[in-house]
């Protein structure tokens, strides 16, 4: 594929990509605060939060201060003080930054895959029931989503440096204040940049490196986790709701879902003006999630398999769901499935990759999380996301073994199949 067949390809789907998110926006509005408030679900707490910010400067959920990341909520509140209550605002901005997001992660893989390749992801990316959802709620997974795709980047690229990982933990710390988990990627990521350099460039420069990751990632976090320190009077990162989660993910009635949870004693002084209120309850959780796992370790185990296995199922169905909600179901199972299949293979072909083995450690760093904590797939959209790179690599690959000749692009591919082919063949041998 030449350079200009290459460019009007990607403009073209990038074009009716567009197209089709507009559409949807025009005929799917976002929820005004008003119907927000009437609604289940998150929406209203962030923009709770977002009011208490813009209006009073403080960050307050009624008398919690540290339950949510501030992130997310910050984001609204400039929109509230700019563009006042229209939500609509809010949903172009976040479908601007998944179209961003699509766009940086299929040109990440160009160098590396080819023209072919890109192509291919950017049309998973863009046509992903999933990547048509998630914007439209005031829900802070786009904008996190945007923000570990440009944390990647410095990982991934042919030329790394101590700068560009210090920068890469930077972005992601900022990614953690709008979702805690960003913290335990960063440390993974970290701790694989030290495993994966300790031998090819000895263990000083891997240590500098890994050391600049957690130095960026740190020092964006530390000004909120000293915030915490002062408000809180104790140590608490970024937020206060990991205790919670486990609670709500190892008690006795716990099913794996989310269904909101807390032992007596904390329910009765929990978001109360109760000096110390917050983190009383946050220990108790915590206390009481621990002794549980700790008296049912056996029951723990198969109830976080359980939630493991569930993470990577299909969404099931809500009492409460609209039609429209039923038809998105059904588009994301039945783009689910292919799509599934295609990323293991191509997960396969790319295990000794430095992007497959990338995706493949945040996918287990994230189902690890869910299976202490509770589990819902949409909580999966990230990975969801990132795999748009093994399975538009298992396309082309897939498409390319049918043909005797090709393209320099195919040609390549080809080749780096036949390599790996014959490396597998060494490696049983």
């Amino acid at each position: 594929m030449s350079p200009s067949r290459f460019r009007r390809a990607f403009l073209l789907i990038l074009a009716l990509g567009c197209l089709l998110r507009v559409g949807l926006i025009l005929a799917r509005p976002i929820d005004s605060l008003e119907a927000m408030n009437q609604k289940p679900g998150d929406e209203k707490y962030y923009y709770a939060i977002a009011q208490s910010i813009a209006e009073r400067g403080e960050y307050t959920e009624g008398h919690l201060k540290a339950y949510r990341p501030p992130g997310y909520p910050a984001f609204l509140a400039l929109n509230l003080a700019i563009f006042g209550r229209d939500t609509r605002v809010v949903q172009w901005e976040q479908n601007l930054l998944y179209v961003a997001a699509a766009v940086l992660f299929a040109l990440l893989l160009y160098s590396r895959f080819g023209g072919a390749t890109v192509l291919a992801s950017l049309v998973l990316l863009l046509f992903n029931p999933v990547g048509f959802q998630l914007p439209q709620q005031a829900l802070s997974e786009t904008v996190f989503l945007f923000l570990v795709v440009l944390g990647l980047f410095p990982f991934v690229r042919r030329r790394r440096n101590v700068r560009g990982y210090f920068f890469a933990g930077a972005i992601l710390g900022a990614a953690t204040l709008f979702r805690e988990i960003g913290l335990f990627y960063g440390i993974f990521l970290a701790l694989f940049v030290l495993g994966t350099g300790w031998k090819a460039k000895g263990r000083a420069k891997a240590g500098r490196e890994a050391g600049a990751v957690l130095a960026g990632l740190v020092l964006v976090i530390l000004p909120w986790t000293a915030r915490n320190a002062l408000v809180l009077h104790a140590f608490v990162p970024v937020t206060t709701n990991g205790a919670i989660n486990l609670y709500i993910g190892n008690y006795p009635g716990a099913t794996g879902s989310y269904h909101w949870a807390m032992p007596p004693e904390a329910s009765k002084i929990w978001n109360t003006p109760l000096p110390h209120s917050e983190m009383r309850a946050y220990r108790i959780c915590a206390r009481e999630a621990l002794a549980y796992m700790a008296s049912h370790p056996g029951r723990t185990f198969w109830n976080g398999i359980g939630k493991a296995l569930s993470f990577w199922s299909p969404t099931p169905a809500q009492s409460t769901e609209s039609p429209a909600d039923r038809l998105f179901r059904f588009l994301r199972f039945a783009f689910w499935v292919p799509y599934a299949g295609l990323a293991g293979y191509g997960l396969w072909r790319l295990r000794r990759e430095r992007l497959g083995r990338i995706i493949v450690g945040l996918s287990l760093v994230g189902t690890g999380i869910h299976a202490l904590t509770f589990t819902d797939p949409r909580f999966r959209a990230l990975y969801d996301f990132l795999f748009a790179a093994p399975a538009a690599y298992a396309i082309v690959l897939l498409l390319t073994s049918q043909r005797r000749t090709g393209s320099p692009i195919t040609n390549r591919i080809r080749s780096d199949r036949k390599n790996s082919e014959a490396m597998d063949r060494a490696y049983v041998s």
